[in-house]
């Protein structure tokens, strides 16, 4: 690759690494090859953040309520009665 391709490569793969979509990299891309604001691509990396905050959040309950069933199933005999089964077949309120 010419080195400005493999730059935007680069640019590309560590914006994915980092959590950008696809269209949040190409408007960067943009904004880059125009001269944009840097307070566009500030504005942009705050909403990515608070995803990641949100997402961690989510994670965080999950983490808590899949630890509480594990807790409470003793792990051995046949699944008949197994709390976790039991909590993934109930029906949402």
């Amino acid at each position: 690759y010419p080195s400005q391709a493999a730059a935007r490569l680069r640019f590309i793969r560590r914006a994915k690494g980092l959590g950008f979509t696809l269209d949040e990299i190409e408007w960067l891309l943009e904004l880059q090859d125009v001269g944009g604001q840097k307070s566009i691509v500030k504005d942009l990396t705050r909403k990515k953040i608070s995803q990641i905050d949100s997402k961690i959040e989510d994670l965080s309950r999950i983490r808590k309520v899949l630890s509480q069933l594990e807790s409470e199933c003793s792990g051995s005999g046949d699944v008949s009665g197994c709390p976790i089964i039991a909590a993934l077949a109930l029906e949402e309120t």
